[in-house]
């Protein structure tokens, strides 16, 4: 029932200087606004989700510090104790979707739930589900996707722990529906709508009591499977770099650069801590997810002398092992990254301390080929890399 003036130094002579995850629900960025969905008082120990195990790169779309915190759920009762879940997360690298499934549950056959789908799978909590429609006290768990000419998702607006936006709903079923309870979220992504799902079918003869246990162990299983829903990046068609770039400055710390145009930026309550990702959607995507189109991550800051060692007034950074050279006709020093203990053995970074009249200036720059390239992709990606991220730094300047 129902994501230079710069020194003469070329980059690609530091590249000859070296310097220098399963997932835990611990490990996850921030909870979610949850609305509709119940959550038990006694918040269950979440269990961590086992990933598919293949290599990943390591993960660059740490949230930035600066990032503003969403709310917490706001608990609602429940009189119910029920166990801990376990879930494994499954990867659709076709449509770039991430989500879980109990670990417990068998994959079972049904037709496709809408016209329009292009893709579905679903899952039952009882071992037995494979040769019934949906056998009394049933959960079934479904997924689809399909192309974005069907309706908008309605429902209400909520996010999940990977910032994704989802429009969820709770449907009790009718005498012609095959579920009692629904338990839905939608999203949209062009070309495509998501559809995440949980039917739960009560036991006929089950008493009142009986009745509001399953329909909370739902809710429960919905809480814990809703968390995790997420969005990967997904391919998209390499541009040659426009000549176009956005400005970055700001007058009370007196800097000015530009980074491409199309870049998402990320920056805290003050302009001093900024992050920007040349592909949009990796940011807050899943651990799971690979990077398809490669990454460039900048991280900016700046700090006055006393920000640094010993918090002395005239300190500065350590800048042992970097490279001495002049930035906008300011002292600098760069440091050349080759993989490296928190880097894959393909990602190139690079790190810049350039001192002003007043600030520290700080580029952390790194390069993440696309997630199982080959050798020659891999060097062009970066050798593009190289291009871009001079670019920014001849862009930079101290006004």
């Amino acid at each position: 029932m129902k994501r230079l003036g710069l020194f003469s130094l070329s980059f690609a002579v530091f590249l000859g200087l070296t310097g220098c995850v399963p997932m835990a629900v611990s490990d996850l960025p921030i909870s979610p606004t949850v609305g509709a969905t119940a959550v038990p008082t006694e918040i269950p120990t979440l269990i961590p989700i086992t990933s598919t195990p293949t290599a990943a790169p390591p993960n660059p779309k740490n949230t930035p510090a600066s990032r503003p915190a969403r709310p917490s759920p706001t608990p609602t009762a429940t009189p119910f104790d029920f166990p801990e879940i376990w879930a494994n997360s499954i990867t659709n690298t076709d449509y770039g979707a991430v989500w879980s499934v109990p670990v417990d549950w068998q994959e079972i056959t049904v037709a496709a739930p809408s016209p329009d789908s292009v893709f579905w799978q679903a899952w039952a909590n009882d071992l037995d589900a494979a040769s019934v429609e949906l056998p009394p006290r049933q959960m079934r768990l479904t997924i689809y996707v399909e192309n974005d000419d069907s309706d908008a998702p309605i429902g209400v607006e909520q996010r999940t722990l990977w910032g994704v936006v989802v429009w969820t709903q709770e449907i009790t079923g009718a005498d012609n529906d095959d579920f009692d309870l629904r338990l839905s979220l939608a999203t949209v992504r062009e070309p495509y709508q998501y559809h995440y799902q949980l039917d739960c079918t009560q036991f006929e003869q089950a008493t009142a009591a009986e009745q509001a246990t399953f329909t909370a162990f739902c809710r429960y299983q919905w809480d814990f499977l809703f968390r995790f829903w997420g969005l990967c990046a997904v391919p998209m068609e390499q541009e040659a770099n426009s000549a176009e770039g956005q400005q970055v400055s700001d007058d009370w710390y007196h800097y000015f650069y530009e980074v491409p145009i199309d870049w998402l930026k990320l920056q805290g309550p003050t302009p001093d801590r900024i992050t920007f990702f040349s592909d949009p959607l990796v940011y807050n995507q899943p651990n799971e997810c690979a990077l398809p189109n490669g990454l460039i991550k900048v991280d900016f800051s700046v700090d006055p002398p006393g920000n640094f060692g010993t918090g002395e007034p005239d300190g500065a950074p350590d800048t042992t092992d970097y490279a001495e050279t002049t930035v906008a006709g300011h002292p600098a020093w760069i440091q050349v990254i080759q993989g490296g203990e928190l880097m894959g053995p393909a990602d190139l970074g690079m790190k810049v301390y350039i001192r002003g009249d007043d600030f520290w200036y700080h580029f952390w720059l790194l390069c993440i080929p696309p997630t199982d390239a080959d050798v020659a992709t891999q060097d062009a990606f970066k050798a593009q890399c190289e291009v871009t991220t001079s670019q920014i730094l001849a862009s930079f300047e101290i006004r």
